[in-house]
């Protein structure tokens, strides 16, 4: 049987000493019978013991290349209001994005709107297996248990992901929102 890495649970590192120390996912407790789940993909711009700071500057871990800045506290914010429960990552989608297939060739970012990242320079395919398996895979499988849970009580839950965008990509203005 497989072990979440959530905070209720062993959370999961990049060695067996640091994995004490790590949990991939947060989960926001609430009752399914709210009849909603909300996600945050790129909840944090941590990284978890091993992985340093990929190389970075700790300013580019703080732009939006490393999280979507302030969808966490939105996310634990509704679902406290809505009493629904809700799932965060606790790693910087730099070390690997849950909110692509396991099959993209974005799945671990090389360049992040100008920015090179070092630290996944040369990853390999072990390596980012071994991603997949301790971070992107134990939150899929959370999401997937939290939906089964639902389905086990009759509630079919509508799903809300949540992101943020900033005013800027690829040094071009976005068109502000109508």
């Amino acid at each position: 049987m497989r072990r979440l890495a959530t905070e209720d649970t062993a959370p999961v590192g990049q060695d067996d000493d640091a994995s004490e120390e790590f949990a991939a996912v947060e989960h926001v407790p609430g009752t399914l019978e709210a009849g909603l789940i909300l996600l945050c993909d790129h909840a944090s711009n941590a990284l978890p013991p091993g992985y340093g700071s990929l190389g970075l500057p700790k300013a580019e871990l703080e732009r939006h290349i490393g999280y979507d800045i302030g969808a966490a506290g939105v996310t634990r914010m509704l679902a406290h209001r809505l009493g629904c429960p809700a799932l965060l990552t606790r790693f910087s989608r730099l070390l690997i994005d849950p909110n692509r297939g396991e099959d993209d060739p974005t799945l671990v970012m090389r360049l992040s709107d100008g920015a090179v990242v070092p630290g996944n320079r040369n990853v390999d395919e072990a390596e980012v297996e071994r991603r997949l398996e301790r971070y992107h895979r134990p939150y899929h499988a959370a999401v997937e248990a939290e939906i089964d849970a639902a389905l086990a009580q009759g509630v079919v839950p509508a799903i809300l992901s949540m992101h943020s965008f900033t005013h800027n990509w690829r040094g071009l203005a976005r068109p502000p929102a109508n």
